[in-house]
């Protein structure tokens, strides 16, 4: 009762080959050639997430306890 939803993990592949020319980046002509230099810029940021299957995330036995670094968060 206390779930308010589960789904299942979907792999999406940010498509990102549009941007620059979106936002003005390409070419002589572009953005930066005419001196805008980001004023005014409003910036999201997508978080794709992590890949908990990625070995950096593998238990190796090589980090420290942080429990015995004093972390209890």
């Amino acid at each position: 009762p206390d779930v308010a939803g589960v789904w299942e993990d979907e792999v999406f592949v940010p498509q990102t080959s549009n941007t620059p020319a979106f936002l003005g980046l390409t070419g002589a002509g572009g953005q930066h050639t005419i001196g805008i230099k980001g004023e005014d810029v409003i910036v999201g940021i997508l978080d794709s997430g992590i890949t908990p299957e990625n070995p950096s995330f593998a238990d190796d036995g090589s980090y420290t306890d942080a429990s015995t670094l004093g972390w209890n968060g």
